[in-house]
């Protein structure tokens, strides 16, 4: 089932995963309702703006969860966080 979430959430931006592609980790700020639970708040992003693919760049995002057919290939090198799909993303 997807889920959008509504508000607007603070994040950081860690830098870029092992395991899945080019897709960055985005750490949240608190915890956000209605998404699986992750490792410390953090998951990978579909979707981001390359000019936020920054490490440690302090972003406001809303998001959803990912439709079925949205799935990317992800090895298991490093820890399994979930991925969320950015549908808006700012400077903070």
């Amino acid at each position: 089932m997807m889920t959008i979430t509504t508000g607007i959430f603070n994040a950081v931006m860690i830098g870029k995963g092992l395991d899945c592609g080019e897709s960055f980790l985005i750490n949240f700020n608190e915890d956000v309702t209605g998404l699986p639970k992750s490792v410390d708040n953090t998951y990978y992003e579909l979707n981001l703006p390359s000019e936020l693919q920054i490490e440690g760049k302090e972003i406001k995002v809303t998001f959803r969860t990912l439709k079925e057919s949205e799935y990317i290939p992800c090895t298991a090198l490093g820890t399994a966080y979930s991925i969320i799909y950015i549908l808006s993303a700012t400077d903070r």
